[in-house]
């Protein structure tokens, strides 16, 4: 049975918060202190490439038509692999909170990535870290400084006081 609302908030004010903020390409992490101000913790980038040429190392294969006059024709990628390397990064961002849970880095967890990285975190995380998770925003923020993320994300997580 989950506790109610009011309980989860006033754990979440008296316990340490983690804030992550996410998309494709990089992830932010802040502690979330009582009085709602965030404190930038770690930030880590994917490597991730801009376009899927550079991700790839050459052309891909060609086969013969198994009918035919013996035409060719290029083998189409299982996966896109732009969307491979979101997927892996969103997968190593869940790996590296699991093991920060397990070492009582944090107790509560708030997650902001843009819906679709959203969706893959639940898919990933394990029920353990999904229980921890106290908020949601499903908003892109990354292009943000820290202080003009303070102030967007002040309505979602409290106010500061």
């Amino acid at each position: 049975m989950a506790a109610p609302k009011d309980a989860r908030q006033h754990a979440a004010e008296t316990e340490e918060v983690l804030v992550v903020v996410f998309d494709g390409a990089r992830a932010r992490f802040f502690a979330r202190e009582p009085n709602g101000r965030l404190t930038p913790k770690n930030e880590i980038e994917s490597g991730l490439h801009h376009f899927v040429r550079d991700a790839v190392s050459d052309k891909p294969g060609r086969s013969f038509a198994s009918a035919g006059q013996g035409r060719r024709s290029a083998i189409e990628p299982k996966h896109d692999e732009h969307k491979m390397e979101k997927h892996n990064f969103v997968h190593a961002i869940v790996k590296a909170l699991d093991l920060a849970y397990d070492q009582g880095k944090f107790k509560h967890l708030a997650v902001v990535a843009p819906t679709r990285s959203i969706g893959e975190f639940r898919t990933l995380a394990s029920d353990k870290l999904r229980r921890t998770v106290w908020r949601e925003v499903s908003k892109e923020l990354m292009h943000l400084s820290d202080h003009e993320l303070q102030g967007r994300l002040v309505t979602e997580l409290g106010p500061e006081t």
